[in-house]
């Protein structure tokens, strides 16, 4: 195992460099990574291999702060069904894994485990309370298990979505929940937003839960939870929301219907059937007696972002941002959006304009 890193508020410079990550179409991503891959070798590890049962079966999508944590919360009380918390690093070892996947499958295995456990084992601490949160520790996990396990798995069966199924269930066989033989696995991280196009790779057949919430509400949320942490302006959460947005609406266009369902926060915090309708298009069983649900929010509660997790549904924020966001910075912040709220208004019939 390695050492753990502390978690510092990223530079400008660096931050700089995040935006012009954000600004970049995932396909696009996708694209330079199989020209990288090709170039190391000749034959490949598939990325999935037909009738393969894989981890997550699902994902939960959308920009941050605009109710991942939550929705987690709500299916796992009422639906059988496992949601780590949230992974950011995930979608980079995904890439990875399409960068590597005409090397040994050894190599393929140790990097991608290796890189996990890399992005995962940051202490961040929470400036409220102190706490040290860390996500490698909290789930349990050891590097070279991981990769004994994967060398373990029959040439015929190895594929890119096989490493990540195994991830996936050794993290739910540590975790301190209740399951069941018909226990489904899914996921919420919001940095997946910026990967669809490996998501769909891996996970063909995986169905997906995109959740929309009013852009300048998600910018007030980001900075009244996160500024201090991450140094994020008005304007760089706004610009995430914008390319969440259209990372999303892109995969609703390649997927359809059958395999993505979507859904607004302003009716997630108001209407308690709408998580009970996602859970029954994620063909999600329900949860048979009674549910303890102390440990289900359990590691998200300790970072400062979702200390209100626990809760009660807060109407409220649906419009707390209304009488923050005014004048030149309300402008400054459309502006940036527009062109995503259009594509919303125009092929979801989502409108948040202030004329609706």
């Amino acid at each position: 195992m390695t050492s753990a890193k502390e978690f510092k508020r990223p530079t400008l410079l660096k931050r700089r460099l995040i935006r012009l990550r954000q600004n970049i179409p995932s396909g696009g991503i996708m694209a330079v990574d199989k020209l990288i891959g090709r170039a190391a070798g000749l034959n490949s590890i598939p990325y999935f291999l037909p009738g393969e049962v894989s981890s997550p079966s699902y994902f939960i999508l959308g920009s941050g702060r605009s109710g991942n944590t939550l929705l987690r919360r709500l299916l796992m009380e009422s639906f059988d069904t496992f949601i780590p918390p949230e992974m950011p690093g995930l979608g980079k070892c995904t890439r990875r894994l399409v960068q590597l996947r005409y090397r040994k499958w050894e190599t393929y295995c140790r990097t991608f485990f290796s890189s996990f456990e890399t992005s995962a084992n940051i202490s961040v601490r929470n400036s409220e309370n102190g706490i040290i949160y860390n996500l490698w520790a909290e789930l349990k996990l050891d590097t070279r298990d991981l990769i004994r396990q994967s060398m373990d798995i029959p040439p015929q069966d190895r594929s890119g979505a096989a490493l990540i199924h195994l991830l996936y269930q050794n993290i739910l066989s540590n975790a301190d929940f209740q399951v069941t033989p018909r226990t489904i696995i899914g996921d919420k991280t919001p940095w997946n937003v910026m990967y669809t196009h490996q998501i769909e790779a891996f996970f063909p057949h995986a169905r997906f839960v995109y959740i929309v919430r009013h852009p300048l509400a998600v910018a007030y949320s980001y900075v009244q939870s996160l500024s201090a942490v991450t140094g994020n302006s008005f304007e760089d959460a706004a610009r995430r929301w914008a390319r969440a947005q259209t990372n999303c609406l892109d995969l609703a266009r390649r997927v359809g219907t059958e395999r993505l369902r979507i859904t607004q926060y302003e009716t997630l915090v108001t209407s308690r059937e709408e998580s009970h309708r996602i859970g029954a298009f994620l063909q999600l069983p329900e949860w048979e007696g009674e549910r303890v649900t102390g440990p289900i929010s359990s590691a998200d509660a300790k970072l400062v972002q979702h200390k209100r997790i626990n809760q009660r549904v807060d109407t409220s924020s649906v419009d707390t941002w209304r009488s923050e966001i005014t004048g030149d910075m309300k402008k400054r912040l459309l502006k940036i959006v527009e062109p995503a709220m259009k594509r919303l208004d125009r092929e979801l019939g989502i409108d948040y304009s202030e004329n609706h």
